[in-house]
């Protein structure tokens, strides 16, 4: 996204409340010790969102005791003070997907993340690496969208957080997809993993880096780049 997306009131929030609504009646309004997930992923920050934001807050989970939740976030809203706030479903909580797209301060608040915040995303990711300890069922897992603004970070990125949360799950690692972001000249000006890029072979050359050989490591759509930069 280019810009905020948010709605808190008018007529494309009152039709996501109606679907909200339907759906808390739907599965969350009986207890049940059924298996079901709640996946928050890809259709915003769902701490972003009051609807979703609400829904997480206001879930009883010991009603629910076999559901798992699913979270994706870019990390900066996942303080300790929503954690706290998600205490009805914290035995619930499954998994977390936290998107970087960065290994430095610079290239995050400058170039992936336009208005981040560095320093508190890595707060916010000590004190849920720190919390793991107590909840094993609750995994966390950083990815990293490759991109001609960010690839040279790519180790710098995994270096960093496989030495800073020995409780990381998972570093994923995928390839910058066309979702109408960009025009298309843009986007292929920041498709690095295109054969036709001017620095394609730069980006071959990152991926060499051993570190990509860590067991933590998901390579992903990337996969094959790395192949064929260690058989060239």
């Amino acid at each position: 996204r280019l810009e905020k997306i948010l709605y808190t009131k008018g007529p494309l929030y009152d039709k996501a409340k109606i679907i909200n609504d339907k759906i808390i009646d739907a599965f969350l309004t009986k207890p049940t010790d059924r298996y079901f997930s709640i996946s928050c992923l890809g259709a915003g920050d769902p701490f972003a969102s009051k609807l979703t934001r609400d829904m997480l807050y206001n879930i009883k989970g010991n009603k629910f005791p076999n559901l798992q939740v699913f979270l994706g976030t870019n990390g900066l809203m996942f303080t300790e003070k929503v954690w706290n706030k998600m205490h009805k479903i914290h035995h619930n909580l499954f998994r977390c997907d936290i998107s970087v797209d960065a290994g430095t301060k610079e290239t995050y608040e400058q170039k992936t993340r336009l208005g981040g915040d560095w320093e508190l995303l890595l707060t916010n990711c000590d004190f849920l690496n720190s919390i793991t300890n107590n909840y094993k069922n609750f995994v966390i897992a950083y990815y990293f969208v490759a991109q001609v603004e960010n690839y040279k970070e790519m180790p710098v990125f995994a270096k960093l957080f496989l030495d800073r949360y020995d409780n990381a799950d998972q570093l994923f690692f995928k390839k910058v997809n066309d979702w109408d972001t960009w025009n298309k000249e843009e986007f292929e000006q920041r498709a690095i993993w295109k054969t036709t890029h001017p620095d394609h072979e730069q980006f071959l050359d990152v991926l060499k880096d051993p570190i990509f050989d860590n067991p933590k490591i998901f390579l992903g759509n990337l996969t094959k780049y790395r192949n064929n930069a260690l058989n060239r």
